[in-house]
């Protein structure tokens, strides 16, 4: 789903760091995660131990939470869409990164679009240095021996 209104290319890119640290915070996730599991598998004989170390990473993913949002909630300012929603994982994270790359796609044809629109009745760049050139080009014929 394409996001509302006209979106300027500094937006986007801008839209496009919002979400670069969204990623650097779910790899930072990623690891404190596999680490938590390290931990607790090690330690499953020191019942007391967890407990403690469990509401410490549960203030962290509270934290982390809170982060996601406010991130979400930048993107969202930068790109409006019409169905924002947490960006808390890689598959909706790829998803708007995709998303803003289309849009970038778009923004650069349109512009060169507009480009052409302006120079209407002028002759491509190649085509005048030809012409300073004076040169006559002939196209081979495809059919032919080379």
């Amino acid at each position: 789903k394409m996001p509302l209104g006209q979106i300027t290319e500094a937006q986007l890119k801008d839209a496009y760091s919002v979400l670069t640290q969204i990623d650097t915070l779910l790899g930072n996730e990623e690891q404190e995660q596999e680490s938590k599991e390290k931990e607790e598998a090690a330690e499953e004989a020191e019942e007391e131990n967890a407990g403690s170390q469990d509401s410490a990473f549960d203030v962290a993913a509270a934290l982390r939470e809170g982060q996601l949002q406010q991130l979400s909630n930048q993107f969202y300012t930068k790109c409006p869409s019409t169905d924002p929603e947490l960006i808390n994982n890689r598959e909706i994270l790829q998803s708007k990164i995709k998303m803003v790359d289309e849009l970038l796609d778009l923004q650069i044809s349109a512009s060169v679009m507009d480009a052409k629109s302006n120079d209407e009745g002028k002759k491509a760049a190649v085509d005048e240095a030809y012409e300073k050139l004076k040169t006559n080009i002939i196209p081979l014929d495809t059919e032919g021996p080379e």
